[in-house]
């Protein structure tokens, strides 16, 4: 426990060092980003100059003797080795508002005031404060300038700034200039501008200057039970004169009202100080306003303080009304927390509420006298039962209800469990003494004050006892948590307490229960007996039809005569009705966004499935677990959950039709479930359970053990359920996963579907050149599979999509096949730097003399690395040749079929080839296998996957032959053709990216004996310049010419590093230009991973990629800046 207060601790006086108001402070961080570059930068000498408009600073601030500059301060990102900075100067002058932006220039200090010279270190992120030995009197209307150089001539490796970018006017001007080299600073060093400028903070400390940090009172106050009160306030003298006879102030305003004084007889710079006024009494229920304040000083913003109390007639708290901070608890042992309250007249207690961060974890509630060491906790008084937390408020009724004489008490939570209880606690900083103890273990005797080494008050509230009150609490629904089908009947149930004095008659307590959203319903029932003071009864409503779907509102309350407090009357839950799912297949392979199966129930203990992103490496593990498919996966942790620890994992409801007449069309249940060889004896399980009455009740309908002595590597194993005792029922499904505290449960690509869907694979080599056989049919589509490995469909053709009859000779004399090469196919032309790569894995179809008489489909499976071998093929070449790289496509040959080879593939096109369409836009697996599926095929031959380099596709091009000659201002653009006999005229197109062209210039051909034409571009942006031709036949056909690209200005240089990385991929920019930068990640699947842009201007540049928990493997970076693209190959592992 002791750990952990500790470590708690050091957040909170972080918290400390920013949160208390004093001073006058200035921080400039808008249009945030960073550098290592500028402030303090890190090489062996450096220079930077900034200009800080006076809207961003104030046009009043610091413009007095009285309240000038006296510190500045600088803002570190990342510290890096040799943290003291030497022979540091700071400059500062001011500049007409009207200048914002520098030029290109040398280093010089003229018309500057050195106001700091010196060493400076810098050991912490955030900012730094620098002291000045010149204060700094700035005029208002002016902007101001500041110059600070180093001239250690040592390097500070690793050290980022945080940035302020451009100013306030636009992130992108150039608001700095820098110098940041290994040569000493000369009148001849040259300063580059750049629109990185440090993040920084302007400051003042006034010599008087006393400050209210914090006011010490409950937030809730019951009347006339607890109507004394103390009010207690903690003060800092934060100038740099010593204070004297120091009158602080209270007043309370509002439902009361009351005067308190008290005087601090000394306070020294820095010195702090608790005040306790006398006390005060409320008499009126309502809102108390509690001010404390001290004279006027130097700096009136910290002069007083000000917090509200809610005066009532039941509740005492600590709880300020906002967020919980975090959660406490003790790990390894037990310990109890308590808080002190105090009664003016003897009372009874009858609740105590609490809030958790999490759930799951055994507790009871403890009431103490005051009879302890110095009025600490003593003799222990009550002792609820044992409970088990859940996240938010929970209410726990003290029953019966324990009289509580006036003085001290204390009452507060008693952790039962060695797993942190997570009692949601706010800061409270400094904490207020005497007030807030703990024990661990709680057999001891020893009580530890909270203050002031830690800052945790938890949040805790007291109720009283009335002569009548009945309450309501634990609404549920069901038997199955809060989802449901639609249709059917269900239940909802409440608790009826009696948390009053007085025994509730049978009858005499109306409870209601209204629901409001999707489904409407109400209903009024009585409590059947009669409840005795601190029993409780459930009222239960039956019948309740929810037929549509969508978000439910239920409310419950209470009537019961003469209850003298209604705050407790009402409980409230929402359930959803889920969507009742009748497509299939129905797949869940987490790549997306979660839909079925997204739905995570606690049955027991503490710990869920949650989805998880890239490998996992538990202790135990032979080697990392990564997910069956894509990148992302559900995962149970049971290494980490206390044993017994059970979560359903559930989907939508599922309609399931009638039996199906042929095995081929029967619905199953198929998913992959990892396993692994660690901790034997450990036997975590996952368990398929169904619901057919809308998640009332559960049955397991198969199990499976996570050890598996044969998995010497974590792996994955496909299962699958019949489901065919379910035909025509609506169920819902779920995975129950039941820890031993054992290691990982993976679940990953869930399918319910039919058995061909559950049969679809990945050919190997041995099925080369097999001439695929029909396996069965389903939902429209035939599956084909390799004789051989009858079990494994490998394509799918849907020959009739129109339900037209069609294509019926042609499916009988089809013979499919699939080739799986050992490598990509490489065309390569060194000369023209073109190339063409195609997927090792391509599909050939034969339908003999047989034509298609109505267009088909084609679903063809293949494993993302293949594509991301070709793609990665691209994005090396393209690097190597500077060349723009073509824009991928599937394809399919025109007539007969397609073998790489040298006849069919060329270093610019794949000949005789035509593109294809992937409708699977959104990389639908189907047992956890990608596929591209290609609608209306009109004829069939053979295909796959291409990418080139230096051409606009890697399909057919014409004979037009092109090249792009810089000419002065313009650019000109020369072309040759072949044969000019079938055009009809050209349009010379322009792109600045390569990829979205617009027409430049129409030319007519006229003469069919001209074969050579020039146009030109009279507007060139700097940059690169892509062109191209569009020839148009006199048929109204049209065909491309290859792309040029011509380069107006030097290119931009992009450094990765490191590469290999783990955590951070920092990109390097040299010679940018003015602008946007866009930077994009993606997988070998081409799934975008991350994405940012950032503001350049030109110089060097760096920019920051987070890549922490990526999965390792490579990865292609794309570097758009303007015209120009980049492509790098990282490797994250």
């Amino acid at each position: 426990m002791n750990r952990t207060l500790l470590r708690l601790l050091c957040c909170f006086l972080a918290v400390l060092s920013v949160s208390l108001s004093h001073a006058q402070v200035i921080d400039i961080t808008s249009n945030a980003g960073t550098s290592a570059a500028i402030a303090l930068a890190n090489s062996n000498n450096a220079a930077n100059e900034s200009i800080y408009t006076e809207t961003e600073i104030g046009a009043g601030n610091f413009i007095t003797a009285g309240t000038a500059i006296t510190h500045i301060g600088l803002n570190a990102s990342t510290v890096g080795t040799n943290t003291v900075f030497n022979n540091v100067s700071i400059y500062l002058k001011e500049v007409p508002t009207t200048t914002t932006t520098f030029t290109a220039g040398v280093y010089s200090t003229s018309d500057y005031t050195l106001v700091f010279s010196g060493s400076v270190t810098i050991a912490t992120t955030g900012f730094t404060e620098i002291p000045l030995s010149t204060a700094y009197t700035r005029t208002s209307g002016k902007n101001l300038q500041i110059l600070i150089t180093r001239t250690d001539n040592a390097t500070h490796g690793g050290f980022i700034w945080n940035c302020s970018m451009g100013n306030n006017t636009s992130p992108s001007v150039s608001s700095n200039r820098r110098y940041n080299a290994s040569a000493a600073l000369s009148g001849t060093t040259s300063m580059t501008t750049s629109f990185f400028r440090p993040a920084i903070r302007f400051k003042h400390i006034y010599a008087n200057d006393v400050g209210v940090n914090l006011i010490y009172s409950f937030t809730k106050l019951p009347i006339p039970s607890a109507a004394q009160q103390s009010v207690s306030a903690f003060i800092t003298n934060y100038g740099t004169n010593a204070v004297t006879n120091l009158p602080v102030s209270l007043n309370i305003s509002g439902a009361n009202s009351a005067t308190r004084s008290q005087t601090v007889a000394s306070l020294a710079p820095g010195a702090s100080a608790t005040v306790t006024f006398p006390v005060t009494s409320n008499t009126y229920t309502g809102t108390n306003t509690i001010t404390v304040s001290v004279p006027a000083d130097d700096y009136l913003s910290n002069n007083a303080k000000t917090t509200s109390q809610l005066v009532n007639m039941d509740t005492w708290s600590y709880t300020d009304g906002g967020p919980a901070t975090g959660g406490i608890g003790f790990n390894a042992t037990t310990g109890d927390l308590v808080a002190k309250f105090n009664a003016d007249l003897a009372t009874y207690l009858k609740q105590v509420s609490l809030n958790f961060s999490a759930g799951g974890q055994p507790f009871k509630i403890g009431i103490w006298d005051a009879g302890g060491t110095g009025g600490s906790p003593g003799t222990l008084l009550w002792e609820s039962a044992q409970y088990t937390s859940t996240t938010g408020v929970y209410l726990i009724p003290v029953a019966p209800a324990l009289a509580i004489p006036a003085g001290n008490f204390y009452v507060g939570m008693r952790q039962t469990g060695t797993i942190s209880i997570s009692c949601s606690y706010q800061a409270e900083i400094p904490m207020r003494t005497a007030t807030f103890y703990y024990k661990s273990p709680a057999s001891s005797t020893s009580w530890i004050d909270y203050a002031p080494t830690s800052a945790l008050r938890f949040m805790i509230e007291l109720k009283l006892i009335f002569a009548t009150d009945a309450s309501l609490s634990q609404m549920t629904f069901g038997g199955g948590g809060p989802l449901s089908c639609p249709g059917g009947t269900q239940s909802i149930s409440t608790t009826l307490s009696n948390t009053g004095i007085n025994a509730i008659a049978a009858g005499a307590a109306s409870i209601h229960l209204k629901i409001a959203g999707a489904n409407t319903y109400s209903a009024t029932a009585q409590n059947i007996s009669s409840i005795a003071p601190g029993s409780s009864e459930v009222i239960t409503f039956n019948n309740i039809s929810l037929n549509n779907a969508g978000a439910n509102y239920d409310t419950a309350y209470v009537v019961l005569s003469g209850d003298q407090q209604t705050l407790n009357d009402t409980v409230t839950m929402s359930h959803q009705i889920q969507t009742v799912l009748s497509a299939f297949p129905q797949i869940a392979s987490y790549e997306d966004a979660l839909t079925t199966f997204s739905n995570i129930q606690q049955l027991n203990g503490s710990g869920n499935w949650n989805l998880h992103t890239g490998n996992v490496t538990n202790a135990g593990l032979s080697g990392p677990l990564a997910p069956h498919s894509g990148n992302r996966f559900m995962r149970f942790n049971a290494i980490s959950f206390p044993a017994l620890t059970t979560s359903r994992l559930s989907g939508n409801c599922i309609s399931l039709p009638a039996l199906a007449n042929a095995n081929c069309n029967q619905l199953e249940l198929g998913f992959w479930m990892s396993h692994d060889n660690s901790y034997a004896t450990a036997a975590d399980s996952l368990y398929v359970s169904i619901s057919t009455n809308s998640g009332s009740s559960w049955t397991r309908i198969g199990g499976y053990q996570r050890y598996n002595a044969l998995y010497t590597l974590p792996g994955w194993a496909k299962k699958t359920i019949d489901l065919s005792p379910y035909a025509g029922q609506t169920v819902l499904i779920g995975f129950e996963a039941v820890g031993k505290a054992g290691n990982i449960i993976g679940l990953d690509d869930i399918m319910v579907g039919s058995q061909a869907i559950q049969s679809v694979g990945l050919s190997g080599s041995a099925s080369n050149n097999v001439n695929l056989q029909l396996s069965c049919e389903d939902a429209g589509w035939s599956y084909y599979t390799n004789p051989l490995l009858p079990n494994e469909n490998i394509l799918a053709i849907n020959w009739d999509p129109n339900g037209i009859n069609a294509n019926t000779a042609a499916k009988a004399a089809a013979i499919p096949t699939i080739t799986l090469d050992a490598n990509t196919y490489t065309a390569q032309n060194t000369a023209t730097a073109q190339a063409t790569f195609t997927m090792k894995r391509y599909w050939n179809v034969a339908i003999g003399s047989n034509t298609l008489t109505a267009p088909v489909n084609v679903r063809f499976f293949y494993d993302s690395l293949e594509i991301a071998a070709v793609d990665n093929a691209v994005a090396n070449l393209s690097l190597t040749y500077g060349a723009p790289p073509a824009n991928p496509t599937w394809f399919k040959t025109i007539s007969g079929a397609f073998v790489p080879s040298p006849t069919q593939i060329s270093a610019n096109a794949v000949l005789g080839a035509i593109p294809l369409i992937n409708t699977n836009t959104t990389n639908n697996r189907i047992n956890g296998i990608p596929y591209a599926q290609f609608n209306g095929i009109t004829s069939f031959s053979g295909g796959t996957y291409a990418g080139g380099v230096g051409a606009a596709t890697p399909l057919p091009l014409s004979g037009i032959a092109i090249s792009a000659t810089a000419m002065g201002s313009k650019n000109g653009v020369h072309w040759t053709i072949t044969d000019a006999t079938a055009t009809d005229y050209f349009w010379l197109e322009k792109s600045i990216d390569g990829k979205a062209f617009s027409p430049l210039q129409k030319i007519a051909c006229k003469d069919k004996t001209q074969l050579s034409y020039t146009a030109y571009d009279e507007n060139p942006v700097k940059g690169s310049n892509y062109y191209r031709i569009k020839e148009m036949t006199l048929s109204g056909h049209s065909d491309y010419s290859n792309i040029v690209r011509l380069n107006n200005e030097n290119s931009t240089t992009v450094s990765v590093f490191p590469n290999p990385a783990k955590e951070s991929v920092h990109v390097q920019l040299s010679n940018v230009l003015d602008g946007l930068v866009q930077l994009t990640l993606t997988d070998y699947t081409g799934k975008v991973m991350y994405h940012t842009e950032a503001h350049n201007s030109k110089g060097l540049q760096t920019v920051t990629l987070p890549v922490k928990g990526f999965a390792a493997g490579i990865y292609l970076l794309k570097v758009s800046m303007g015209t120009e693209t980049h492509y790098h190959k990282v490797t994250l592992y």
